[in-house]
């Protein structure tokens, strides 16, 4: 849902950081410069993508008539889709970059690779020949880990 209307969340926050009071301002132009970030795009797919398959789950484990078969049964299925996303993250990237290309076009943002240094010790420092290549390094590979793991 937040992912369907995020470019007019993002337009929003624009107008907000432009034509309100000096609060709200301060505040807008903060929530823009984060939800501009490359990173913000491509995690914001990642996440959209992977939670829609997990909600039939939280759905079944939420309602009043607990059926643990079928709730084992969606979970065994998105544990094998999980598995084989991991097993070829390049094909199951190419949608999400796509995703991500669209949604910096429609606000006109340009996406970038973080910037890197020869003995950055503090966070990701993958070598990547393309921004795809760095997220899926850096963000989609491990949150397929981490989803599988738990």
């Amino acid at each position: 849902m937040f992912k369907k209307h995020f470019v007019e969340i993002a337009e929003g926050l624009e107008k907000l950081s432009r034509e309100s009071n000096s609060a709200t301002r301060k505040v807008a132009f903060q929530l823009l410069s984060a939800v501009s970030q490359t990173a913000f795009i491509f995690a914001l797919g990642i996440i959209d993508k992977y939670n829609s398959m997990l909600q039939p789950v939280t759905n079944i484990l939420q309602s009043k008539t607990l059926e643990i078969l079928r709730c084992a049964e969606h979970i065994q299925t998105i544990t094998s889709a999980v598995a084989e996303y991991r097993r070829s993250p390049e094909e199951g990237s190419v949608d999400l970059i796509k995703s991500a290309e669209e949604i910096a076009t429609a606000l006109n943002i340009e996406l970038r690779l973080p910037r890197t240094a020869s003995r950055q010790q503090h966070r990701a420092n993958q070598p990547a020949a393309s921004l795809g290549e760095y997220f899926r390094r850096s963000l989609y590979v491990p949150y397929l880990d981490s989803l599988s793991s738990s």
